[in-house]
């Protein structure tokens, strides 16, 4: 992000982040100092949405909330090696044709300045008779010219043709950089970055959020009984069941091991179990066959922990709350989906 702001305007934005600093005893760390400048410039609608609820809820800015702001609204601004070494290269190419339009502008004020001389020689030669000279040169001047102009063209179809490709790798890295190479989803950090835009968005336009927590059961069974090729092709299916039964506007994660998740945005918690439960039907009836010998490799169930975004807390705190519900349904016999609501009335039980 670009500060461009003024001597002054940068000072009192300074001292006005200062202040909420102070006022939530916050420490002044440049990564504390960075996010409450931003809130303070209004630089970030998002970022201020956020910490207004938070503030409004009185919620405590401890070290551990601060790190957790800054992971969620700063942490996705830096850019791969690979990329990097892109842009750089892009760069390079836009500094040769930037260059060789320059050449060919010199080469074109040249060719003014003789034409220029020419357009004087030819009064002259009005009285002299010597026209046949000063046209050949003209005649030369301008082949010159040609010339020039047909270098700058090959140069310039070069560079597009190299950008085009230096684009296409690079829309080839974002995408790959995005995938769990073994599913074919999203990776763990689409997952977080995901997460972290669609809470943003909840909480600016009031709508529910929900996450889902998958873990398939007994997973290693796969693995011990049947060898990782075969559980490497469960895990596929768990991903392309994932994508088929959520719409368009959710995320279906890898988020790591056998552990699957689905971001949930404009769904309430009702509609998340639903969805959940669903999930775990479409894998029940998948029959998993083995190919060569056509023996039966029994089904793949799962465990759901289903939980609802609460406007302004950690997402580490969503996460948990899916998390703790995925082991309720592990520990109450897997294969069943468990809300969170399920949790508060188990600690209700325990007090």
């Amino acid at each position: 992000m670009d500060y461009l702001d003024g001597c002054e305007q940068a000072q009192e934005y300074a001292i006005q982040t200062l202040g909420h600093m102070q006022r939530h005893g916050i420490p002044a760390t440049p990564p504390n100092f960075r996010v409450w400048y931003d809130y303070a410039a209004g630089r970030n609608p998002t970022l201020r949405a956020a910490l207004d609820v938070m503030i409004s809820n009185r919620r405590e800015f401890s070290a551990k909330v601060c790190d957790e702001i800054y992971e969620q609204f700063y942490s996705g601004h830096h850019e791969s090696d690979k990329v990097r070494q892109i842009s750089a290269r892009v760069e390079e190419a836009i500094t040769k044709a930037l260059h060789s339009i320059d050449v060919a502008g010199s080469g074109t004020a040249q060719f003014g300045e003789a034409l220029s001389g020419f357009s004087g020689q030819v009064t002259a030669a009005g009285r002299d008779g010597q026209f046949q000279s000063i046209i050949a040169g003209i005649v030369a001047e301008t082949k010159a010219m040609e010339l020039r102009n047909a270098e700058l063209e090959r140069q310039l179809t070069s560079t597009s043709s190299e950008m085009g490709q230096l684009r296409t790798h690079l829309d080839e890295i974002r995408r790959e950089a995005s995938l769990d190479p073994l599913t074919g989803i999203a990776n763990r950090k689409v997952f977080d970055n995901s997460l972290t835009a669609c809470a943003a968005e909840a909480m600016e336009s009031g709508s529910e959020l929900c996450l889902l927590m998958v873990d398939i059961d007994h997973f290693k069974k796969f693995n011990d009984s049947w060898g990782h090729q075969v559980g490497d092709q469960v895990l596929k299916l768990v991903a392309r069941t994932l994508k088929d039964q959520a719409r368009e506007t959710d995320v279906s994660a890898r988020y790591g091991g056998e552990e699957f998740a689905v971001i949930l945005p404009n769904t309430t918690l009702k509609q998340a179990v639903a969805l959940a439960n669903q999930i775990r039907y479409a894998l029940t009836d998948k029959q998993l066959v083995k190919k060569s010998t056509g023996q039966d490799m029994g089904r793949i169930t799962a465990s759901i922990g289903v939980a609802r975004f609460d406007y302004g807390e950690p997402l580490s705190q969503l996460i948990g709350r899916a998390d703790e519900a995925l082991y309720m349904a592990k520990r109450d016999g897997r294969n069943r989906v468990v809300a969170q609501d399920a949790l508060e009335t188990e600690m209700s039980v325990a007090h």
